[in-house]
């Protein structure tokens, strides 16, 4: 209150300090003007009549300065003040609304995360239950000795069920996408990724191998996804000119209506329509 009180003082103040120097301009031009204006001689007359200019320039400036301050900035500010509070504050709560409704909508949607780059084994961290991967090699999951073969492995044996659908590598969308990856040797990475998940599941225990099924799709390969307990979802398109690891990868839970139970679906259908292929 003290504040508030204090800040109104100095704005009174300020403005008559304003008030009192137009005022002094003004009386000091009068002041020159009256007492230059007796008839001289010429070189008295010249410079009575440049002080007389001098005076009435002052006199000018002091009455603008009155004008200014006592009309034009008061009504200006009045200008402001009601732009502010009808255009501004409107913008405001405009865009207020806008980030509100796109909170809400991001919410619905499930969208938890996006990464930057894809791949992760954190998310295997998560899992108790189950995991579904779909991809074009999914090369990240089956190198030897990596930490991601061990928790797989692991999870495996303690009765985790592991589905792997891979880009079946005599399909003619191999091509398509070798073209779109810019990526001349596909084939002989999925070839060889799958020699990797024939070794993988070698290495488990023998009566945990039934907990793991690789089949092959045969369409094109939009993006690659790995699904956990059926409830939590990494999602990685494929771009143009891009390798799968390189395109950011976009995080899912599932919410009722949400876009996790989209990319389900989609896992659902085209495993069962895909070619069992190992074991």
């Amino acid at each position: 209150m003290v504040t508030q009180l204090v800040e109104k003082l100095l704005k009174l103040v300020i403005f008559y300090k304003i008030i009192i120097l137009s005022f002094m301009i003004v009386i000091s031009g009068a002041l020159i003007i009256i007492f230059v204006s007796p008839r001289g001689n010429l070189i008295s007359v010249l410079r009575d009549e440049v002080l007389k200019e001098i005076g009435i320039a002052l006199i000018i400036i002091g009455l603008a300065i009155l004008f200014y301050e006592y009309f034009l900035r008061k009504n200006m500010m009045d200008l402001i003040e009601e732009f502010v509070k009808s255009n501004f504050m409107e913008m405001i709560h405009d865009h207020c609304d806008r980030v509100k409704s796109i909170s809400e909508s991001i919410k619905r949607s499930g969208l938890v995360n996006i990464y930057q780059r894809g791949g992760s084994s954190e998310i295997l961290n998560l899992t108790r239950n189950n995991v579904k991967m779909l991809g074009i090699t999914l090369s990240y999951y089956f190198y030897p000795d990596s930490e991601e073969w061990a928790q797989l492995s692991s999870l495996v044996e303690k009765g985790c069920t592991l589905q792997v659908l891979i880009l079946n590598p005599d399909s003619n969308q191999v091509s398509c996408r070798e073209r779109d990856e810019n990526n001349t040797d596909l084939k002989g990475q999925i070839v060889q990724l799958i020699h990797m998940e024939k070794l993988f599941i070698n290495n488990i225990k023998e009566d945990s191998r039934s907990n793991i099924e690789i089949r092959l799709y045969d369409t094109y390969p939009s993006f690659a996804m790995t699904i956990v307990d059926d409830n939590i979802l990494r999602v990685t398109p494929y771009l143009y000119n891009k390798k799968g690891r390189a395109c950011p990868t976009i995080e899912f839970v599932r919410k009722d209506k949400g876009v996790f139970d989209v990319y389900l679906n989609h896992f659902n259908d085209l495993w069962n329509k895909s070619e069992r292929y190992y074991p």
